[in-house]
């Protein structure tokens, strides 16, 4: 009996064996590359999204950043108008002068205001000062008590409640004017104040203009509300510096407004808005930080790190923050995580499922693995180097087809996690998209490469598309005159800005319209152009109208004084043909004294017809006209005498130079037609003028004679005797200091106020 055969493996077993031990080789080798490749996948995928997300936290914060300082510099425009409408309005009405001497009138003042307030600026205040100290009294005001009654009579005081000096009343009589942040009689304003001066130069009072804090917010408040990061996150405004410090002024959703924060404290006792408002006020314009705080709402059963990115908007005493609780930001992480173990473990049970099903046919098999595998390996090594991953072709029902289809769907889930983040990015452009002042992104060479609706709108287009097609060349298409657009980016290029350029811009129907443009470069390559374009054209013509009815109401105060001074000295004329038909010698004498008088008036209108301005005389000129006039009239009775004039230049206003001229010409002709008998001595006399301007802007007028002098037997206020019964008349009408010296000759020595 032989003995038995040993046992051998068929060859079946050891090509399944074979097959087997390789299909477990290859997956082990796939598993491993995935392993290897989706673990460096996820390092720089976890490092591009971590940039992304700061980046777009950046881009929120610095939006609503740039959103309210673009807000506050159209208020700052409207009320550099208003202040320039209202100094005109005073100036033009005369009323700076009738404040500064107590004589104002409240009806127009009134009226000055108002159409202020309806051109529509909110609010705006005439102010007198009370006393040498600076004390402020409203006299004229659109803005209202808690009664709702204009505020007229309130006051502001040179010291503030804690004692120091009103920083308002301190820059108005320091010179310069006022321009900030104000409390107005019971709200904050933004707000704007100049001084009103005397012809001294004196402050005598001072306007305003403002607009209401609350109403500046409300335009932008609807954008920093609805602006939403993540599940949670939001954008909020506290008070910084101020009284209010610590206080919601755009809580989220606009729940919380006005609730004071000043005095929350984390789980560990630190207080966080404390926190953030000591590190937002270090920040320069335009500067962000980040800060890290536990925080805890009721319900929950453990405080969670939140992040902060701040910003802080010095002029309204902003503090701008955008929180976000910081597992939700991550929360992508823990996403790839799973994925990846599940797209190894779903490999690792097709990698088994494979080496028990294989058997004979490994071989055959084999021959499939290899294919796919490499496409998942180039597949892999295309999406770590942050490109699109391509779909792995997977033909069968098999382990190697579950395996492509597992990589398959990682890598979707992976390109679904980034569609999520750019969509965030599109929703950020909300701001953008929902400013209410144009905003245009250009490239240097001139063309339009986006605009936001406000842009489109203002232009006549139908979509920011229309738009940007329409403007390939800015030079030609949307400035009105092309050389501006070469002058502009000359400007931008020298100094990295422009601010509030007004020019005219082209709408898509062919019209100009006037436009203020502020403009800077975008940080980054390629250099790219953002505008900020605000329409201004309702403006300019009503500054354009303004003028025009100024030039008109020139014209007319110019024919109106023409035609006084031709009617006065027509009076003059019909009165010096009257008195050829008097023989009496005392009743001429009357008709000339009368006819004198008026012509002394109508020098008076046609000096100011002769002026730019309507409301003050060169009385100095004045003077020395009607001095020259009076001796020609009176040649005869003086002729002998020396007449010496010495007048400054000095400005009357028009009834006050009335008064004095009348008072002039009762003097000069009393002394011209009584000064010099025919019994005085041969060499003649003379007859002296002097005006001059004297300290604290008082006028102070000399007229002397050496003749014979006043007879005895009379005097001032003499009833009889007309001349000398109108000068202490005329002087008190002026308020004057009048000191007749008789000693030796006549001389009259006259001081009043200029105004």
């Amino acid at each position: 009996m032989r003995p038995p055969a040993p046992r051998r493996t068929p060859l079946g077993g050891k090509v399944a064996a074979l097959g087997a031990g390789a299909a477990m080789v290859a997956v082990l080798a796939m598993v491993a590359i995935a392993l290897r490749q989706s673990r460096a996948y996820e390092s720089l995928a976890i490092r591009e999204i971590d940039a992304l997300i700061a980046e777009e936290l950046d881009q929120v914060t610095s939006a609503a950043y740039r959103l309210v300082r673009a807000e506050d510099e159209a208020v700052k425009q409207e009320l550099e108008s208003a202040l320039r409408l209202a100094r005109r309005s005073l100036e033009v009405s005369g009323e700076t002068a009738e404040i500064a001497a107590g004589r104002f009138r409240p009806e127009r003042l009134a009226r000055v205001v108002e159409e202020i307030s309806e051109l529509g600026w909110s609010a705006a205040t005439v102010f007198r000062r009370e006393s040498e100290a600076g004390d402020m009294i409203r006299v004229a005001t659109t803005v209202r008590d808690a009664s709702g009654r204009p505020a007229v009579g309130t006051r502001i005081t040179a010291r503030g409640p804690g004692g120091g000096p009103d920083p308002v009343i301190a820059a108005v009589l320091g010179g310069g004017g006022y321009r900030g942040r104000a409390f107005v009689v019971d709200r904050w304003y933004i707000a704007a104040y100049e001084p009103l001066r005397s012809a001294s130069g004196r402050v005598v009072g001072m306007l305003f203009v403002g607009v209401p804090q609350a109403k500046a917010e409300a335009r932008i408040r609807e954008a920093i509300v609805s602006t939403k990061v993540g599940k949670t996150g939001y954008l909020y405004v506290v008070s910084g510096l101020g009284e209010n410090r610590g206080t919601y002024i755009v809580s989220k959703g606009g729940e919380r407004d006005g609730e004071s924060l000043w005095d929350v404290r984390d789980p560990d006792g630190e207080y966080i808005v404390r926190g953030i408002i000591e590190e937002a006020v270090k920040l320069g314009p335009g500067e962000m930080n980040t800060l890290r705080y536990r925080w805890q709402n009721p319900g929950e059963s453990e405080p969670r790190w939140r992040s902060a990115r701040i910003a802080y908007y010095a002029p309204w005493d902003w503090v701008i923050g955008l929180s976000v609780y910081e597992d939700e930001i991550l929360s992508y992480r823990g996403i790839m995580s799973a994925g990846r173990r599940r797209m190894v473990g779903a490999m690792a049970a097709a990698g088994g499922g494979v080496a028990i099903l294989v058997g004979a046919a490994a071989w055959l098999v084999s021959l499939g693995i290899t294919g796919p595998l490499k496409r998942m390996a180039a597949s892999a090594e295309l999406l770590a180097r942050g490109g699109r991953a391509q779909e792995v072709e997977s033909r069968g029902s098999d382990e190697l087809g579950a395996l492509a289809s597992a990589f398959n769907a990682m890598s979707r889930r992976i390109e679904g996690a980034l569609a999520v983040l750019r969509a965030s990015e599109a929703k950020y452009r909300g701001i953008f998209e929902n400013a209410t002042e144009g905003i245009m992104l250009t490239d240097p060479a001139g063309a339009c490469l986006d605009a936001n609706p406000a842009m489109t709108r203002m232009l006549g287009f139908r979509s920011a598309e229309e738009l940007v097609a329409a403007h390939t060349n800015l030079g030609s298409s949307f400035y009105a005159d092309e050389a501006e657009r070469a002058l502009l980016l000359d400007k931008l290029l020298a100094e990295g800005r422009v601010s509030n350029e007004e020019l005219r811009a082209r709408r898509a129907d062919g019209s100009a319209i006037w436009v203020s443009i502020s403009a800077r470069f975008e940080p980054g390559e390629p250099r790219r152009i953002l505008a900020l374009v605000s329409d201004i054209d309702e403006r300019r013509r009503a500054d354009e109208a303004r003028r025009e009815s100024l030039i008109e109401k020139d014209a007319l105060l110019h024919e109106i004084h023409h035609r006084v001074k031709n009617n006065l000295q027509l009076i003059a004329s019909l009165l010096a043909m009257q008195s050829r038909a008097v023989s009496d010698p005392a009743s001429l004498a009357l008709y000339e004294d009368f006819s004198n008088r008026v012509l002394a008036m109508a020098q008076i209108h046609e000096q100011l017809y002769e002026s730019e301005g309507f409301a003050r005389v060169d009385f100095g000129a004045y003077a020395r006209d009607l001095a020259a006039s009076l001796r020609q009239n009176y040649a005869a009775c003086s002729a002998e005498a020396l007449l010496e004039v010495e007048a400054e230049d000095v400005e009357l206003e028009m009834n006050r130079a009335v008064t004095c001229g009348l008072l002039v010409n009762e003097i000069l002709t009393n002394s011209l037609r009584h000064a010099f008998p025919p019994a005085r001595r041969p060499e003649g006399g003379r007859i002296s003028l002097r005006l001059s301007l004297g300290a604290g802007g008082s006028v102070l007028l000399e007229l002397s004679d050496d003749g014979v002098g006043i007879p005895a037997g009379l005097g001032l206020g003499d009833t009889a005797h007309l001349g000398l019964a109108l000068i202490p008349l005329l002087a008190a009408q002026l308020g004057a200091e009048l000191e007749l010296d008789r000693s030796g000759g006549t001389a009259y020595r006259i001081r009043f106020a200029a105004s």
